[in-house]
Parts: structure tokens; sequence; C-alpha cells
């Protein structure tokens, strides 16, 4: 049953851990694009190291908003369906920027582009589960 925009009590309880889940994540992929920019520009075969870091501050803010709304008695439906939102539109961007590689226009490396498909894979899963949860409230 839903009210006022939020999810039942069965429901939130179904989707707080992924959405808890979803933010450690997140935060542990922000750290390491902060803490590890140089490592990974390398790794990726890009020199981007100042993005990464633009990212990774974006993902602890998004973990922590994560991390709030699963710490809501009742988890509000607008939020949980922005998180599947943003969600997918990082597995969309994963798939820009794999394409872009394919073709030629990012010099992407092996590992780089495994890495990315692999994010995208998990972000992906969040984004599912999520939805799913959010189809039984």
């Amino acid at each position: 049953m839903v009210s006022h925009g939020t999810l039942s009590p069965a429901s939130s309880a179904w989707l707080r851990p992924v959405l808890r889940l979803n933010g450690v994540f997140s935060a542990g992929s922000g750290a390491g694009m902060i803490l590890g920019a140089g490592p990974l520009t390398a790794l990726l075969g890009l020199d981007i190291p100042l993005l990464l870091r633009i990212l990774g501050v974006g993902l602890v803010f998004y973990a922590a908003g994560l991390g709030w709304v699963a710490r809501q008695a009742r988890v509000n439906r607008s939020l949980a369906t922005a998180a599947v939102l943003l969600d997918a539109l990082w597995v969309v961007g994963s798939a820009f920027v794999l394409g872009a590689a394919l073709v030629g226009r990012i010099p992407l490396t092996t590992a780089g582009a495994w890495l990315i498909g692999i994010v995208a894979g998990l972000v992906a899963l969040f984004a599912v589960l999520q939805a799913r949860a959010l189809r039984r409230g």
C-alpha cells in the first residue's frame, strides 16, 4: 500500500538493503576514484585524473543520498525512482564510452573496457533490483 509517495513498510524493508548495498558500492567506487585517480587513468588508458576525481566526489554524495533514503522508516517512492533513473543513466553513459572506444574515438585499454563493463553490469543490477522493489510497493 502506497501512502503519500512512500512505500509500504514491507516494500521498504525489501528495498532498503538494495539501496544500502548500492550506497556502499557507490561510496567505495567514489573513494577509489578520488584516491586512485592516477592508477585508474593508467588502467583505463585515459589521461583524465581530474574527471575521475569529480566523478568520485559525485559518487560519494550519491552514496550519502542513498544511505539517507534507506534510513527512512518508509522509503520515499520518488527518491527511490530517482536512484533507479540515475543508475540507468550511469549504465547508458558507460555504454556510450564503450561504444566510443569501439569505434576509436576514445583510447580505452582492454582492461579499462572490462572494468567499465563490469561496473555498468553491477549498476544495472542495482537498478533492476530497486525497480522490482518499487513495483512491489
